[in-house]
């Protein structure tokens, strides 16, 4: 069984290689900012919030619930997942992809197949697996993470 993942390194080596990264990456910026454990500790959510996602990700291909061809709008959603976007920012950086999901109709045999087009049937696909990270709490991202602050 393949196991996907950032980078191609497993969820927790990830998680340090991309610690070790931030830290080396920023630490000038450290000795200059008093408020950068305020930066850090946010960041390092954020990261966790991302490692979290790519190990449902990885949940749902090890158990065939999430089909190959979603595989790619599931790694734009990572991506705006580690860099904290919102739906809507998420959205309007991906819109050809997505009005080309949204003209299509959806796949008939499977999973919400009463869907309007092929995109609402992905994203109630994500959601059923909780990897729609806008709504629930399955890993909150965007306004949410800012306004908790």
């Amino acid at each position: 069984m393949y196991s996907y993942t950032i980078l191609g390194l497993r969820p927790n080596e990830n998680l340090k290689a991309r610690k070790e990264l931030m830290i080396r990456c920023t630490k000038e910026y450290q000795m200059s900012t008093p408020c950068f454990e305020i930066h850090e500790q946010r960041l390092l959510r954020r990261i966790g919030r991302a490692a979290a996602y790519s190990a449902l990700i990885q949940e749902g291909m090890r158990y065939d619930k999430l089909c190959s061809s979603d595989y790619p709008l599931v790694m734009t959603i990572l991506r705006a997942v580690d860099q904290g976007s919102t739906e809507e920012r998420w959205q309007e950086e991906h819109q050809s992809p997505l009005k080309a999901l949204a003209n299509r109709p959806p796949h008939k045999g499977t999973a919400h197949a009463d869907a309007a087009n092929r995109y609402e049937q992905m994203v109630c696909c994500l959601k059923d697996l909780s990897l729609w990270p806008w709504e629930g709490d399955a890993v909150p991202s965007g306004k949410d993470f800012y306004e908790n602050e």
